[in-house]
């Protein structure tokens, strides 16, 4: 009897050992409670995330953190405990400084003979992972920057226009309805939709004239070049598509592949109408900008040819509003 008893605080005490040391070496929050919702152990991550010194939780039952004197109505522990099974839950966790923190908790029960002991709980700060992603997206849009910076070295004509193309195409794709996420993708491929040109020779990107046929050859690998280089980001892989399909057109007399119709990514077809846009709107060496008019027409005529007469339509209502008068030239 003594040696089983010793071999079960041994296995107890075996088992604590190795969370402890599993809760040191993790970024997530873990702690393990009793039935009586005392706390047994909490690791650095959690005490960082509640603001409490790891004494303080020890000190307390879980609820008292919260200025609470008796358990949560439909704690998730609870029913842990009395079904024996795993659950995970969602909770808005009040610090100890007074602020909040959106926690996902998982109960993972320690059963011993049968019989449910304590909980393990594996806590996710949710409130910090949406910071860290926000901050990835703000690292992001600024990496996006940066490659345009080393565009506009090259041709500060792409650069003013790799902007309006992101205006003009954000423009669109809230006229649409797009949702926020196809957004972001339209935001990022706008400004990057002609990235492949530092490929291209400076000479022919700011020739003054005509380009020959040879070096409008040259021009055309842009898109394909350009899908290849933010192929490489992980985050941008799927706006490689996008700018490949830049060019392209509705009736399939596009390049570089001679996509059709709805082949063409919606993304892709809403940039090459901003792209057409804007190449109409603004002033070059060899032309002057065209009218408001003239551009209503050739989205007219273009609908179901050259352009996807869906986004085609959205242009024209937004030229008839005057939405891009700010945008453009």
């Amino acid at each position: 009897m003594a040696d089983s008893v010793f071999n079960l605080d041994f296995e107890k005490i075996a088992g604590e050992k190795l969370l402890q040391i599993l809760g040191e070496r993790t970024p997530t929050s873990i702690a393990l409670l009793d039935r009586d919702y005392n706390v047994h152990y909490v690791n650095d991550r959690l005490a960082s995330t509640l603001a409490f010194s790891k004494d303080e939780i020890l000190t307390k039952r879980c609820f008292e953190l919260t200025g609470k004197t008796e358990p949560c109505p439909g704690c998730m522990m609870a029913r842990v405990f009395q079904s024996g099974k795993k659950a995970v839950s969602m909770k808005r966790q009040t610090r100890k400084d007074g602020s909040a923190v959106t926690l996902e908790i998982h109960d993972i029960p320690v059963k011993r003979e049968g019989r449910v002991e304590r909980v393990i709980e594996f806590l996710v700060d949710k409130t910090r992972i949406r910071e860290y992603r926000d901050r990835l997206e703000q690292d992001f849009m600024a990496l996006t920057d940066m490659l345009t910076q080393i565009l506009d070295s090259k041709d500060t004509y792409t650069a003013r226009h790799s902007r309006c193309v992101r205006d003009v195409s954000l423009a669109l794709a809230r006229k649409l309805e797009m949702p926020k996420e196809q957004e972001f993708r339209m935001e990022v491929a706008g400004m990057l939709h002609d990235i492949g040109k530092v490929g291209v020779p400076w000479a022919i990107l700011n020739k003054p004239g005509r380009l020959t046929d040879e070096e409008f050859g040259v021009i055309r690998t842009h898109p394909a070049r350009g899908a290849e280089m933010v192929a490489r980001f992980i985050r941008f892989r799927d706006i490689g598509p996008i700018i490949r399909a830049h060019h392209e057109r509705y009736d399939g007399k596009g390049y570089p592949d001679g996509l059709k119709g709805e082949e063409i990514p919606l993304e892709g077809r809403i940039i090459a109408a901003a792209d057409c846009f804007h190449a109409m709107a603004s002033r070059r060496s060899y032309k002057e900008p065209r009218d408001r008019r003239f551009i209503k027409e050739e989205f007219r005529k273009g609908a179901g040819t050259h352009f996807d007469p869906w986004v085609a339509q959205a242009m024209l209502e937004l030229l008839e509003t005057g939405e891009l008068t700010e945008i453009g030239g």
